[in-house]
């Protein structure tokens, strides 16, 4: 009997039956629930019978998933849905402590009471679950549950206690993500534990392995997450953006860290990886709240872009060495630099600076300069230490910037300057930095230097330095040739020669009285030259084009035989 096709609706439905999203849709709805029997209504706002009523809602909530997920372990029934199953367990073991956290907003006491008996219910369903299923975490997992179940336990207590000083408890609240991102990075001993598990060495049966302990990290910290949110909201700590920073710094080492056995999984990992710490250093541009006393920190939390830039560079440069990606290791360098004037500006240098700029001690012009130099500095160091040819013509671009920056407009010399900096260091580029360069990259760099040069040669306070610098790049070719022991400068330098005695003979014939005598005086010479070549040459110019037998041999011979 032939099988008949499947409606759309009868699809649907298989595909509602084999995925079933019901677990997710119903844990959904019950957050949904309880944020509505908590803050639904004015009345019911700050009332102590709503809000142990929301915990016995979600206490019981969360055992009835625990003991769902039992059963159909127990039972060997729909592995398939236990996984998800199982992270609605876990997102919701920490979800009571949410009414906790409104008690703590209404009395301390009682809400610490109520935290403690939902930590004490969270941590032994926690340990029930991995017992009764046989699932074996390993011990940094742990730690990363059990710390992400303490943290909002124990923080509305803290926060409330301080809610009457002005600003200390946004501060208290911005050093919980601080010590939220601290706990994150136990999750680098989760990739340890696990780095055998793309080989299968070593891991037991009942091993959750690398992607359910991820998947049980990203549960556990989302959940402390949200806590986190929740509290700003409680209290109103009035907390900025830039307090999730140092979290998204440490997501991005756990992701550059993160032992991807794929290819595409690898490369996804490691791009977005490569973009948080910008973003986490661009939300510290951000201002804090009104009235957060940020000089109560430390001196190195006291700037939020100084404390952040300094982790993100560390993260940068750990990426780079990870995976070599050279993108990783400028963009350390950068937010180092952004460190760094933080620093600088905290010591009132930038007021000084700014004072004589005004004043007219130093320049604009010349501080811009000073700061590409030292950018182009770093550049070609790092080009040299890399061959990079990319490396290097950014460094050469940035010094050409830097140069042009410094003279323009402040000497008569600025175009003669500009034109022998970008040629001498396209130069460089070619023999120095790059061991393969391009042909086109030596012809516009000699171009560069030949246009120059012959430019201002006719510009009377110039001319000398113009020709100087003729016989200056002449002589620089034929000594990279002897260094270098490449065959091809030496031959640059013949053209650049030749080219260089053209332009100048010409200058010499048309400023003389009597242009066809010294034409020809000029050919004379250089016939005699031509001839001087052809007599030091001749032997082997003759033994190019001879026989084996040659005249030389000849006479050899006849000697021999008398």
């Amino acid at each position: 009997m032939a099988h008949e096709p499947q409606s759309e609706s009868a699809r649907i439905v298989r595909w509602l039956i084999r995925k079933n999203p019901a677990y997710l849709l119903s844990a959904a709805l019950m957050a949904v629930g309880a944020r509505l029997y908590l803050a639904g209504s004015n009345e019911a706002a700050g009332d102590i019978v709503v809000i142990l009523t929301t915990l016995g809602i979600l206490q019981v909530y969360e055992l009835a998933v625990t003991g769902v997920v039992v059963l159909l372990h127990r039972t060997r029934r729909s592995p398939e849905d236990q996984p998800s199953l199982l992270l609605v367990a876990t997102l919701f073991w920490s979800g009571p402590l949410a009414a906790a956290m409104e008690m703590t907003a209404v009395d301390v006491q009682l809400g610490l009471y109520v935290a403690i008996g939902a930590c004490v219910i969270a941590l032994g369903e926690m340990h029930g679950v991995q017992r009764l299923m046989g699932l074996r975490l390993s011990i940094p997992a742990r730690v990363v549950g059990v710390a992400s179940v303490l943290l909002p336990a124990g923080a509305p207590t803290l926060l409330r206690s301080h809610v009457s000083s002005e600003g200390i408890h946004a501060l208290l609240l911005y050093g919980l993500w601080w010590l939220l991102a601290i706990i994150s990075l136990i999750g680098l001993g989760v990739w340890r534990a696990n780095g055998r598990d793309a080989c299968g060495v070593g891991r037991s049966r009942r091993s959750v392995g690398l992607r359910g302990e991820t998947m049980w990290l990203l549960a556990v910290l989302g959940a402390t997450v949200l806590h986190l949110v929740g509290m700003d909201h409680a209290f109103y700590c009035d907390a900025a953006l830039f307090y999730a920073s140092p979290l998204i710094v440490a997501a991005a080492l756990l992701g550059f860290t993160y032992p991807a056995r794929t290819g595409v999984e690898r490369a996804i990992s490691v791009g977005v990886c490569g973009v948080l710490p910008g973003v986490a250093i661009l939300l510290t541009v951000l201002p804090a709240g009104r009235h957060v006393p940020m000089y109560l920190l430390p001196v190195w939390l006291r700037d939020p872009t100084l404390a952040v830039s300094v982790v993100a560079a560390v993260v940068w440069w750990i990426g780079f060495l990870k995976h070599r990606h050279a993108l990783f290791l400028h963009a350390g360098s950068a937010a180092c630099a952004v460190a760094l004037l933080c620093a600088v500006s905290m010591t009132g240098v930038p007021d000084v600076a700014h004072e004589a700029i005004r004043e007219g001690r130093l320049h604009s012009q010349t501080a811009a300069a000073i700061a590409l130099y030292l950018a182009g500095g770093y550049f070609a160091a790092t080009a040299c230490w890399f061959r990079s040819r990319n490396g290097a013509m950014v460094a050469i671009g940035i010094q050409f910037i830097a140069t042009t920056t410094w003279l323009l407009g402040r000497s008569s010399a600025d175009t003669f300057v500009m034109g022998l900096s970008a040629g001498w260091g396209l130069i460089a580029v070619y023999y120095i930095a790059v061991r393969r360069p391009g042909v086109a990259l030596m012809i516009f760099a000699f171009a560069l230097l030949t246009l120059a040069t012959w430019g201002h040669d006719f510009n009377e306070d110039l001319a000398w330095y113009a020709r100087s610098n003729a016989v200056v790049m002449v002589a620089a070719i034929y000594v990279i040739a002897r260094v270098e022991r490449q065959p091809r400068p030496w031959i640059h330098g013949a053209i650049a020669a030749a080219a260089h005695l053209l332009f100048y003979g010409g200058r010499l014939i048309g400023a003389s009285s009597s242009p066809p005598a010294l034409i020809v005086v000029c050919g004379s010479f250089l016939l005699l030259v031509i001839g001087a070549l052809i007599s030091w040459h001749k032997m082997p110019l003759l033994g190019q084009r001879s026989t084996p037998s040659t005249p030389s041999h000849d006479i050899g011979v006849e000697k021999r035989q008398v």
